[in-house]
Order: C-alpha cells, then structure tokens, then sequence
C-alpha cells in the first residue's frame, strides 16, 4: 500500500491487495509512492487518484489478456499500445492520450529501469506517444507553494495598509486641532498635509548628511504613499 499526504491537506491510502498480478504490485507501488510523493508532480488527492486510477486500470487490461504477464520484466510496448487504444473506446483522442502520457510517466518511475525491456523504455521516453499531449503551458504553483506565497502576500498588504492608515491618522488629527499634539507631531504633520495636496514628498532634512537624504525622503514618502516594494503583493 502506498500512503499519501498532500499539500491540500488530504491523505489517502492507496491499496494494491484487491488489484490483479500480484507480481507488478511492488514495482508499481514504488512507481505511484515517486509520482505522489514529496518530490512528486502530483501533489493533491484529485491529482494522486487520478494517478492510482491510471495504474488499477492498466493492471485490469493486462489481467484480461489471454497471457498476461507476471512481472515489469515481462511488459511489451504492444501492452501500452493496448491500454491506449482502450482508452479511446471511452474518451476522446486527447484525453486517451493524456491516459497514455499518465501511465509512461508511471513506467518511467518502476524501480530499475534496466530490467524493462529496451524497447518499453524507448518508447516510454520517445515523444509523440503521449509525452508531449498536453499542451505546452507555464508550470503553476502547488497548493502548499501558492498558500505560502499568498499567506506572505496577504502579511505585506496588512503592513502597507496599517503603515499608510497611521500616517492618515497624523494628518486627521492635525487637521483636526494641531494645538493637540507635540511640536514633532505637528511639523510632520505639516509635512503630511502639504504632501497630501501636491503629491510630492516633504522631509526635513536639518542634522542630516548629504548621504542620509535618499534615506529620510524615502522614510518620509512611506508614510503616505505606495512606494516600490508595495505593488508586488497588492498585486498578487
């Protein structure tokens, strides 16, 4: 049996005791523990049945030959033409080939690759046989790396948010009644106000060496406006 803990947060077990051909139970185990593990491409429970789906249906087909063969040793290419030609009786062309693509993946996977026989292994690798069915696309996120990236994202925002609402906070209550606050409190608001009708960044650069504007001007801008790191994570 093969254990599987996705990064959706499902887990499932896949067992191999009610399949036919005992023999391939193992190598193919193996094979479906590479393809759903940790440094697996299928990494979700739909993904990883889908997978496991693949491999109980080619052992059915095999089990139903009038000589099916015992071991992984023991695979023709003739058998994976077989499972693809049944997979067109009950879909359509590309989805029978995405099914074929599946399952040379899986055979690609077997532990000891030199016992298949030479042509089995040339033909799980050569294109055309359902390798490259799938269209040409841009690899997506896994679930775990998008939760992270989106997690990190949202944590950004939040500080954005809370930064520029502090400095808004300032310039309300100067706008309000300056005689409430500190002298500091109301030449940064000053500061806040203008930079708020003409856009443009107002620093007191008094005690400051030439080699501290960029940084105090840049302080200073944070308080009201988006500055270049934060469109990254608003955007995502």
């Amino acid at each position: 049996m093969v254990r599987f803990a996705g990064e959706d947060g499902r887990e499932r077990i896949f067992r191999f005791e009610e399949s036919p051909l005992p023999g391939m139970h193992r190598d193919f185990a193996h094979a479906l523990g590479v393809r759903i593990g940790p440094g697996g491409g299928r990494r979700t429970q739909r993904a990883a049945i889908s997978q496991w789906q693949t491999i109980k249906r080619f052992l059915l087909l095999l089990d139903q030959l009038p000589v099916p063969p015992a071991r992984v040793e023991e695979l023709r290419v003739r058998h994976m033409e077989r499972y693809l030609m049944s997979r067109r009786q009950t879909c359509g062309e590309r989805p029978a080939r995405r099914s074929l693509q599946d399952l040379l993946r899986i055979v690609r996977a077997l532990p000891g690759q030199e016992r298949l026989e030479g042509a089995v292994a040339d033909y799980a690798g050569r294109p055309g046989h359902g390798v490259d069915a799938q269209q040409v696309a841009r690899p997506g996120y896994s679930d775990r790396e998008f939760q992270t990236i989106m997690t990190a994202a949202r944590s950004d925002v939040a500080a954005v948010r809370d930064r520029i609402a502090s400095g808004e906070r300032l310039l309300q209550r100067f706008l309000d009644n300056d005689e409430d606050l500190s002298a500091a409190e109301r030449e940064q608001g000053a500061r806040l106000e203008a930079m708020a009708a003409t856009g443009r960044v107002q620093v007191d650069y008094r005690g400051l060496a030439v080699g501290q504007y960029p940084s105090a001007c840049y302080a200073q801008a944070r308080q009201l406006f988006v500055v270049d790191p934060d469109p990254a994570p608003l955007l995502a």
